[in-house]
């Protein structure tokens, strides 16, 4: 029997789902949230727990004029901030546009979401913080801050 224990343990490890496992110390945001039924914000992105290493994908897209304007382009940085007993949680997203409407001289964006959680009945709400200059770089987000209430989903993950 004792020859056994090493492969019971082994078995009950190799089938017992972990949080740090599937976590791998990753930062996420992603979601689609409308405001005013006609500035949607699509995103998806990830970053180390620290803030660093972003990478991802954002478009904002103005769907009040004929035809839409769309911006979209590289996460360069992603900020995220767990959620407590009162406040829920939230992450700015900084990017640099790679796809404009024509005559547009925005270079990038920044804007904040935040997750008022599956079942608390919270909204989710979306704030552009900055339109036109560079995004902050990798590790460089400033504070998200809430914004309005959206229609839509977010999702934040926040590894620690």
């Amino acid at each position: 029997m004792k020859r056994l224990a090493p492969l019971f343990a082994f078995a009950i490890l190799a089938f017992t789902p972990s949080a740090a496992v599937a976590d791998h110390g990753t930062d996420s945001a992603s979601g689609r949230i409308t405001i005013f039924g006609s500035n949607r914000y699509d995103f998806s992105a990830r970053s180390s727990a620290v803030g660093t290493d972003a990478r991802g994908r954002a478009s904002i897209t103005l769907t009040s004029t004929d035809p839409d304007q769309e911006w979209s382009g590289e996460v360069t940085c992603l900020r995220v901030v767990s959620a407590t007993p009162t406040t829920p949680a939230m992450a700015s997203i900084g990017v640099l546009v790679t796809k404009a409407p024509f005559g547009s001289t925005v270079q990038g964006f920044v804007f904040s979401v935040t997750d008022g959680g599956k079942f608390s009945g919270v909204p989710d709400t979306v704030a552009l913080m900055s339109f036109g200059a560079l995004p902050p770089p990798d590790g460089a987000c400033p504070a998200p801050i809430p914004g309005s209430i959206g229609d839509g989903e977010v999702t934040i993950h926040d590894s620690f």
